[in-house]
């Protein structure tokens, strides 16, 4: 049955004829949603007026209005709130995409870089080398002296590892490996920026260095610490 043909509905919505009848609280919601209202229609009249292609109002629910405007736009109302959010989805990181931020593949590790892959669905993964967080690099700390503590690579095949001379102790030293290790098939996240790092080629069996262009963010929260076999 429609509210037109409701007389208990007609009675009860006699009262509210005027506004000055209700109280300063409810007519206040009131005309907070009326603003909504209006604001919404706005919205619309500016989207489709834009000349956005593919527009799109939907509506869920009767307090629930949406519109897809194309190109990423969208605008949905919730009783008394709207929310303008972008649709569209990151793109997948690459290097050939230029992509700022790049999720990648662990293959192999060097003093002060590692070798990855990206990550596809089809096709063939691009190889990409991604630079350590500084202070893991071997050419940071390789025979350095900082704060106090003198470091030394004592085995040549292993860059993650590195002695530790406490120069202020005598004779007392320890042993560190960066932790968690780097493993291979190991998912990374890498940042793009200028690392001022290249390639060796005597590593990766390039005919030529190329400039390295990613940094590892570490989102694995990895650190030095002392080793088991510390003195």
């Amino acid at each position: 049955m429609g509210v037109g043909n409701n007389s208990s509905t007609k009675s009860l919505l006699s009262g509210f004829e005027s506004a000055d009848r209700l109280e300063p609280s409810v007519r206040k919601v009131i005309q907070s949603l009326q603003d909504a209202v209006v604001n919404l229609q706005e919205e619309v009249q500016n989207l489709t007026k834009s000349g956005t292609p593919e527009a799109v109002i939907s509506r869920t629910r009767q307090d629930q209005l949406s519109i897809e405007a194309g190109q990423g736009i969208k605008v949905v109302s919730v009783c008394n709130r709207r929310i303008i959010c972008n649709t569209q989805q990151a793109q997948s990181a690459t290097v050939s995409g230029g992509s700022s931020v790049a999720e990648l593949v662990v293959v192999a590790e060097y003093g002060d870089y590692i070798e990855c892959q990206t990550i596809v669905t089809s096709g063939y993964p691009a190889t990409v080398y991604v630079a350590k967080p500084f202070s893991f690099r071997l050419s940071t700390w390789k025979n350095q002296t900082i704060s106090g503590v003198s470091y030394t690579q004592p085995d040549p095949e292993y860059s993650s590892y590195r002695q530790a001379s406490y120069t202020d102790v005598s004779s007392y030293y320890e042993y560190q490996m960066v932790t968690p290790e780097y493993y291979n098939g190991e998912n990374i996240v890498a940042v793009n920026r200028n690392t001022g790092l290249f390639t060796d080629t005597s590593e990766t069996g390039q005919a030529e260095s190329t400039p390295i262009i990613y940094e590892d963010i570490n989102n694995s929260g990895r650190a030095w610490s002392a080793s088991p076999f510390s003195t």
